[in-house]
C-alpha cells in the first residue's frame, strides 16, 4: 500500500456563505467553517447511516439553507457533501402609493423580474409598515392591491446590521 488503509470516512462539508457555523456528525459538535465556507470531519464512522449538519444556532439571523442536515452511508475514505448556506438581508420601512397615501394592510409585496421573480418577500402591516425578508441587493419589488400595481427599486445600503430602516418608501411606477 502507498498507505495505511482507510478504515473510516473523512468528510469535506461545503457550505457556501455559512463561515463560522458549526458542523455536526451524529449531533456532535465536530469542526468548524472556515472563511471558504468548508468544514472537515476527520473521523467519520463508515457503512453505517450518519447525520451530517448544520447547528441551527451558530448561524446568524441574516443566513437561510433549505437543509440543515443530510443523512448518508460513507464508503471508507472520502466523501464532499454540500449543505449550501446563503447570506439574506432584511429590511423594513412604510411603503406610500403614488398619492401619499398608506398601502392597505395585507398587501403582498413580492418580487419583480429576475430569477426569483413573483417571490413574497413580505405583507403590508397597519400604516404601512413593512417587514421584509430574503432581499438581494437591486431587486425590484412590486405591491399589487385591486386594481393598483406600483414597481419599487429596492436599494439596500451597505450595513451590518441584520435589519436595515429603509424609512418611508414612494411608488416609483404605477402599472
Amino acid at each position: 500500500y502507498a498507505s495505511r488503509p482507510v478504515g473510516s470516512s473523512f468528510v469535506l462539508v461545503d457550505t457556501g456563505d455559512a463561515v463560522g457555523a458549526v458542523v455536526s456528525a451524529n449531533h456532535r459538535q465536530e469542526a468548524q467553517v472556515d472563511n471558504n465556507g468548508r468544514a472537515f470531519l476527520p473521523f467519520v464512522q463508515s457503512y453505517s447511516l450518519q447525520h451530517v449538519g448544520i447547528e441551527p444556532d451558530s448561524l446568524s439571523s441574516n443566513m437561510l439553507s433549505n437543509t440543515i442536515t443530510k443523512r448518508f452511508a460513507f464508503a471508507p475514505g472520502f466523501a464532499q457533501i454540500e449543505i449550501p448556506v446563503r447570506q439574506s438581508r432584511h429590511a423594513s420601512g412604510i411603503f406610500y402609493d403614488g398619492a401619499g397615501n398608506f398601502w392597505p394592510p395585507g398587501t403582498e409585496v413580492r418580487t419583480h423580474g429576475g430569477d426569483r421573480d413573483n417571490e413574497i418577500r413580505g405583507y403590508v402591516g397597519k400604516g404601512g409598515l413593512t417587514y421584509l425578508d430574503d432581499l438581494s441587493v437591486g431587486e425590484t419589488l412590486r405591491l399589487v392591491t385591486g386594481r393598483k400595481t406600483c414597481l419599487f427599486d429596492l436599494r439596500l445600503p451597505v450595513s451590518d446590521t441584520d435589519l436595515v430602516d429603509l424609512g418611508s418608501i414612494n411608488c416609483e411606477h404605477e402599472a
